[in-house]
């Protein structure tokens, strides 16, 4: 479809972007979210996970990275990169209501430990 071909097209751009600035998290975070929004979750989710060992660990970045691992079925990854690094975990204001909400959601239900209870 039109919207695959300029995606696609996107992607390609930001890879030649990424050339010489592989480690851009705006850049990065941009690729992960056309990834995980072409229904590529698992790639987006390993696309993030190579950011995140290379210091792209932004609130918007980590929550961005557990979006599309909860998105590809991976949810215990998910729930331990929250849990792991809820200290980075987006505060209001840094994101969309809706992804907030969600936060709000995984606290509520115990889906997220406190850093001082996290077992590795």
């Amino acid at each position: 479809s039109r919207r695959d071909a300029a995606r696609e097209e996107a992607l390609r751009l930001y890879g030649e972007c990424l050339r010489s600035s592989p480690w851009d998290e705006d850049l990065r975070l941009a690729v992960g979210e056309l990834l995980r929004r072409a229904g590529r979750a698992a790639e987006a989710a390993d696309w993030f996970e190579e950011g995140l060992a290379h210091g792209c660990d932004s609130a918007r970045s980590l929550f961005a990275h557990a979006a599309s691992l909860f998105e590809a079925g991976r949810f215990d990854e998910a729930r331990r990169l929250v849990s792991r690094r809820l200290d980075r975990m987006p505060r209001p204001g840094e994101l969309p209501a809706h992804a907030l909400e969600t936060l709000e959601y995984w606290r509520a239900k115990g889906l997220l430990v406190p850093p001082e209870e996290h077992r590795p």
